[in-house]
Formats: structure tokens, sequence, C-alpha cells
């Protein structure tokens, strides 16, 4: 049997949702007869010096650090302490960040694996002792430098992973922390969930981390698990974050259906997206009835010729339409936007900036178009003669927003952002539906503050 300490890093965004990633990996090293302990550095005063004491008491056989991109400095920290134990335990990083910047990752001192998409599987192999150049899915040190062994098959049937780990987490403290993923927030008892992975769409900005295959968890199966965190934990409000959770549409309403007749009270948000084209009036109400009050759509771009080069293909028309709906049934509604594509003129992003502020949208979030590597725009990017790769970290801790691929200067995107924000939240009538709508009024001010002064 090993033991396995998982680690999330401190984040510089002060966002602590419940760590699904490495809860998922503590649960199958647990059903395989391994050990695990979670430490989540992201709360604020969580002191650095927690892995340490943790490991000296403890002496586990492997740390796993699952971080973001926005966690990079907090990952080196974390390496720093593993790196001065009097012992070497195998050091595993995973999460989106190595999949965007796997070079960087395996240069940094200490790290031994790099664990790419999925990780249940290969934490599994390395705690049966395994020989890292024969896991499929991971890069390893060899010879000063590193390989890169051959991908593995992602899980197919994901009902066969146990439910993710929320009893080896003080789950009070994640109830008490207002910032969560997206601007709403009902209930303090809130969690998170996701019921499907993969995503079939070709957007170029994705990271690609469960695949293009939609593979999704039964409806009976995500229903046990908010039964669990209804009744254990009394959860009272559900956070989906699917890439696609509305991709089959039978599922998802047998999702809402079992919800409806459990008779629950819960209150339910999308904050990571619906995809709005094929969102209809029938699939609203049914969502409204199950207690959906927030949903996000990724839009991105009004811009046609932008559109099709971010191989998004959406239907404005229909996303129109279903915003529409939404806010007819009184559902709060974000879109997401992003400016500075490649070659994009001000003229394509003023496009995405009028259609956002005449859309019936509620709330508006837009980001500076950032190329990870690893994504067909950070290749584009490349043969274009930019560095996207991370050449200095800095105080940030990452490069994140730093790659200018417009063809405005950065002084000018910027502007455009700033102008974007101003153009979408002037209008009083919106403002007053946004006030209307949002149920914790505290913690959309919070948030408010947040975007003003983050940088």
């Amino acid at each position: 049997m090993a033991k396995v300490l998982l680690v999330r890093p401190k984040s510089r965004i002060p966002i602590t949702n419940f760590p699904l990633g490495l809860m998922y990996l503590a649960a199958y090293l647990e059903k395989e007869g391994h050990s695990a302990e979670i430490i989540d550095l992201r709360f604020p005063g969580s002191p650095s010096t927690v892995v340490t004491q943790r490991a000296l008491d403890t002496r586990p056989d492997i740390v796993g650090i699952g971080a973001m991109t926005t966690e990079d400095r907090g990952l080196r920290d974390v390496l720093r302490q593993i790196s001065a134990l009097p012992y070497k335990p195998t050091v595993a990083v995973g999460g989106p960040h190595v999949n965007a910047y796997s070079r960087e990752i395996m240069g940094y001192n200490g790290v031994d694996c790099a664990v790419f998409h999925e990780g249940e599987q290969i934490i599994s192999e390395i705690a049966q002792g395994r020989g890292l150049d024969e896991i499929r899915g991971t890069a390893y040190r060899r010879n000063g430098g590193y390989a890169v062994n051959p991908e593995r098959d992602f899980i197919a049937n994901l009902d066969t992973l146990p439910y993710p780990a929320y009893h080896l987490l003080n789950v009070e403290r994640y109830f008490k922390n207002p910032f969560v993923h997206g601007f709403a927030l009902a209930r303090n008892r809130h969690a998170q969930i996701m019921s499907s992975r993969g995503c079939p769409y070709g957007c170029i900005f994705c990271h690609n981390i469960f695949g293009k295959r939609f593979r999704a968890r039964s409806p009976e199966n995500v229903f046990g698990e908010i039964k669990l965190i209804y009744e254990r934990y009394r959860v009272r409000e559900i956070h989906f974050e699917d890439d696609s959770f509305n991709l089959d549409r039978k599922r998802a309403e047998k999702i809402f259906d079992l919800i409806i007749q459990s008779g629950f009270d819960l209150k339910i948000s999308f904050p990571n997206g619906l995809r709005a084209d094929i969102l209809d009036r029938e699939m609203i109400q049914k969502m409204k009835r199950a207690g959906v009050y927030q949903v996000s759509v990724g839009i991105e771009s009004a811009d046609t010729e932008i559109q099709k080069k971010t191989g998004k293909g959406i239907d404005l028309d229909k996303v129109t339409s279903a915003v529409n709906e939404l806010a007819s049934h009184g559902i709060l509604t974000d879109g997401f936007f992003m400016l500075g594509f490649l070659n994009e003129s001000r003229s394509q992003m003023m496009r995405t900036i009028r259609f956002a502020r005449n859309s019936p949208l509620h709330l508006a979030t837009i980001h500076k178009v950032n190329p990870f590597p690893q994504t067909p725009l950070g290749r584009q990017a490349e043969e274009k003669g930019f560095s996207v790769q991370i050449d200095d970290v800095g105080e940030d801790g990452y490069r994140f927003g730093k790659v200018n691929i417009s063809a405005l200067s950065q002084a000018e995107l910027d502007k455009m952002q700033k102008m974007a924000y101003l153009c979408f939240y002037t209008k009083l009538s919106r403002l007053w539906k946004i006030f209307r709508l949002v149920p914790n009024k505290m913690t959309l001010f919070s948030h408010f503050l947040r975007l003003i002064f983050w940088r």
C-alpha cells in the first residue's frame, strides 16, 4: 500500500472551489487500497510550510500536485519544500497547467513525472510501483532531460469512478468562502459536480484536457452524487462544471427530472457554460423547475470571420434566442467573450462589443485572448513568430494575458477591454436586472470589486 499526499498550490486568484481533480484521485487511490491525504493551500492565510510538516509527519511515498496556470508560483513553492525534505518521494504534477506548459514544468527542480489529461489510472499505476517509463500519458525525467510516453486512452465508463473524496476535506471551509467560479452564489453550502468529460467542438483556444469525445456519467450516477452531498454534507447549491453538459439532451433532461422528482431544495448554476445554440424553451423550463438560477454561455466573438477561425461554430441568432428565453424565465445569464484573436482588428472587436451591449445578457465576462501552448491557437501564434512559452514568470507567477497576437498594440487592446466592460455595464436597465436577479448581493459586489482591481 502506498501513501499519497495530494496538494493544490496557492493561487493568485481567490477562487476556492472544491479541488475536484484531487478528490477524484484520492477516491480512486482509496478504492485501489492506497491511502491519500489532500492539502489545499488556496485559502487565505494557509501556511505554505504545511506541506513540509505533513510530509515529515507522514512520509508519503508519492506527492501529487494538481495546478492551474494561475498557480505556477505556488507550484514552485511546493516543489522547493519537497526538494528540501530529508528523503525523496516521487513527485507527479498534473492539471491544466501541465497540458499547456509541460516543457517548463519538467524543468522545475523536484518534478519526476508530468501527468497529462486524466490522472486517476496514472496515479494508481505510480502507487503500484510501475516504472515511470512504462506509464502511458506521462512525461518523465531521463538523462538530464525528459521523455514523453505514448498517450493513453481516456476512461470510457465514468460511472466506474468513485465519487470525489469529500471525507478527506474540511468541507465547512469551502462553504464559508464566497469566491467561487462565476459571479453568482445563492447559498453558502455549495459544491461542484463534473457530470461529463470531453467536448467534441473544435475551439482553437481550448486546452482539450479531457479529449474530443463526449463521455458522460449516467443520470442515475450523477443524481447519486447529488443525493450523497445533499444528505451527508447538507449541500444546497450545485455548480455543474462540465464543458458540454447539454450535448446529450435526453441525459440532461433525465438529470433535471431526477432532481425535480426528489423534491430536493436546490439551487443550480452552470458557471462553466452551456452550449446556448442547442438550448430551447422546453429544456429551459425544465431547468427552471429543477432550480437553475444562473447559466453562462460561451460566445467569444460576434465577428463572422473570427467565429470561423476560432472553430467555435456557434449560431449567434440561436444564441440570442436562447438568452432571451433564459431571461424570460428569470435565469441570470452571463456571456463569455474574448478580444484579441490572431490579427483581429479594432472593427472586429467592436462587433463583439456592440453585440454584447445590445444582447439580453445580464452579465458579461470579457477576456483578452491568450494563446496557450499545445493549443491550435498557440501553434498558429508560434508560426507567426510569437513566443507563447513561459520565459519570465515574474511576480505574477505566469505569463497569462501577456501575449498580444491581435492587430492592435497592447495599450490599445487594454483600452478595448475596458471600453467593452464600460459599454456593457453602463446600461441602467441591465444594472437593475442584475440587482433584481442576483440572489446574494454582497457576493456580487465582492466580485465586481475583484473585477475592477484584478490585473
